[in-house]
């Protein structure tokens, strides 16, 4: 179930936020998402909880799905993409 689980892809957040012309910081302010959080995630070193996922998702005018799943894939992705929450 979504409500359990975080991202951890970051591709398509970072494809999302560069097709906008957002920096991080923009992004932040837009989302309301820490810089911090959101660059920790890009670079691979943090996973997102859903509400930071719905918030980002919110801020750059796209689905949820658009967020969590890998591009070109129809479903939430692998383990490795997809933690539970603690």
């Amino acid at each position: 179930m979504l409500n359990n689980m975080k991202a951890k892809s970051p591709r398509p957040l970072r494809v999302h936020r560069a097709e906008q012309g957002l920096t991080q910081v923009e992004l932040s302010r837009k989302s309301g998402v820490h810089a911090v959080s959101i660059s920790r995630f890009e670079s691979g070193h943090t996973a997102l909880t859903v509400r930071n996922i719905q918030r980002l998702a919110a801020a750059l005018g796209v689905e949820v799905s658009e967020i969590v799943l890998s591009p070109n894939d129809s479903t939430l992705g692998t383990p490795s993409q997809i933690s539970g929450a603690a």
